[in-house]
């Protein structure tokens, strides 16, 4: 594996390569010096380089393929420009540091060709959708229900047929854990991907998470409506007596109310909802539930992106790894999962390594924390729909052009009074 690493200090510089003797390194004290270095694996750029502008750099390299770290100081607005420029974090200049995800990188390459190819076959439970609806009878009692099964005991029952693809995009937002603003930010990037103005977007958001779900609180809708659970017991496709409208312009199929009705929600009844609602809307929203139940992982299967959301916690952070490999071990691709790092503050309570070393997934995002939001959510509103969110705003912003690359504006406001001093 090659390794650049570029810094103008040339005493730490030495040090550095010395002290990584397992591995091809490549020093360079200017930006410029970069590009002559041939091709590299993995890149430590310093954000002291003088000659040429880091994040430019950083761009460049992350085009070519290659896992870029910025090393400096681990600040908030430093790490926002390393991840639009297609970084992938920042680490002090350590050679402890660097070790750590060389490691990981090698360990990552061995697990993958150590695979068998019997081991990275799907198992027949899961596929792609069918563009034809599963119809089922009516759910059972829940006292005629079986337990859902573990993860590494889910049932066999599979539909076999012709795979079609659709068009349409299925967004997954995934927590192991509450509290992390899952429901909230799934809620709110359904609202802005409706409501942006440069294309229009059919848009539905559906509550799988059957026994705490939250997704009809936050849009007030009442909990005598009706829910996934009304709609499966008819034997049909139609949406309109069951899709909750919302003056934001996303429809709503919310979850039901009573917890012990989620076992009625199995593999079947995922995969019917899931084909009706992506060849009616041109992106479905799905909020899960932090059980990694059948019907989450033929979400998580099926989707175009799946977002893993954590908070910047210790504690949140092994949470995630367990999580990871356990989605592994249930035969789950997570190589193209999205990591959003929730309600960071000013000062970064970890340092980057301390993500690197326990998480599978790179950061895809930083969301800082908006203390507005909790005010206004307590209101009774969407944060998303008003000015005062701004630091949030501009994340589910940013999310959205993952999703589907609509370049929403930002509005800008201007003081009456200003203004009049501008004329005259």
């Amino acid at each position: 594996m090659k390794v650049l690493i570029c810094d103008p200090d040339e005493t730490r510089l030495n040090n550095l390569a010395q002290a990584l003797p397992e591995y091809d390194v490549i020093t360079a004290t200017s930006g410029k010096d970069c590009f002559s270095t041939g091709p590299v694996t993995v890149a430590f750029i310093s954000s002291n380089i003088q000659d040429i502008m880091w994040d430019n750099l950083v761009a460049v390299l992350a085009q070519q393929g290659v896992l870029v770290y910025l090393t400096g100081p681990t600040e908030l607005e430093l790490l926002q420009a390393l991840l639009e420029a297609g970084g992938k974090g920042i680490i002090a200049p350590e050679a402890a540091e660097m070790e750590k995800i060389l490691k990981r990188l090698d360990n990552a390459v061995v697990s993958i060709n150590s695979k068998e190819p019997q081991q990275l076959k799907k198992r027949p439970l899961r596929g792609r959708l069918d563009r034809t609806a599963i119809r089922t009878a009516r759910p059972a009692a829940v006292e005629e229900l079986a337990p859902v099964a573990p993860v590494n005991q889910v049932s066999s029952i599979s539909r076999k047929s012709d795979t079609l693809f659709h068009n349409s995009k299925l967004v997954v937002f995934y927590a192991f854990k509450g509290g992390v603003g899952k429901s909230l930010l799934s809620a709110s990037t359904a609202v802005a991907l409706a409501n942006n103005r440069v294309k229009k977007l059919s848009v539905c958001i559906v509550d799988f998470d059957p026994y705490n779900g939250d997704i009809a609180k936050i849009f007030n809708i009442q909990q005598n409506s009706c829910s996934i659970l009304d709609w499966l017991a008819k034997d049909g496709e139609d949406l309109k007596d069951y899709l909750v409208d919302h003056p934001s312009g996303v429809k709503i199929l919310p979850g039901p109310c009573n917890p012990l009705d989620g076992l009625a929600i199995g593999i079947d009844e995922a995969k019917r909802i899931l084909s009706v609602l992506t060849r009616r809307f041109d992106v479905v929203v799905v909020d899960t539930t932090h059980i990694p139940r059948d019907s989450v992982i033929v979400a998580m299967e099926n989707a175009s992106h799946v977002f893993m959301l954590g908070t910047p916690d210790r504690i949140t952070l092994k949470d995630d790894a367990n999580i990871g490999q356990t989605l592994r071990n249930a035969q789950v691709d997570i190589s193209g999962f999205f990591l959003l790092i929730n309600r960071m503050p000013k000062k970064a309570p970890l340092r980057l390594s301390d993500y690197v070393e326990h998480l599978p997934w790179d950061i895809k995002m930083i969301i800082p924390e908006d203390y507005a939001v909790s005010r206004i959510i307590n209101a009774g509103n969407l944060p998303v729909l008003d000015r005062r969110t701004r630091l949030f705003n501009q994340s589910v912003a940013q999310l959205v052009n993952i999703i589907e690359p609509v370049h929403v504006e930002q509005r800008k406001f201007a003081l009456p009074f200003l203004r009049r001093r501008a004329v005259n």
